[in-house]
């Protein structure tokens, strides 16, 4: 069975306090799925600013309900 990274879905840049945390405590390998281009780069200064080049920033339109 394989296994599936951890995904935080950060949709906007009004999720940005969760932003701290998540990176402090994610695993190697996290995904932290946003949706527009400010929560991008908000979340890549959050990931430079604590060190991590272990997770990954993925930028996607939101998903279909």
């Amino acid at each position: 069975m394989e296994h599936q990274p951890v995904t935080y879905i950060l949709p906007t840049t009004s999720w940005s306090l969760l932003l701290d945390p998540i990176v402090r405590d994610a695993p190697p390998g996290a995904v932290l799925e946003v949706h527009t281009e400010a929560m991008q780069h908000l979340a890549e200064q959050t990931l430079r600013s604590h060190g991590r080049t272990d997770l990954v920033v993925l930028l996607r339109p939101p998903r279909a309900a």
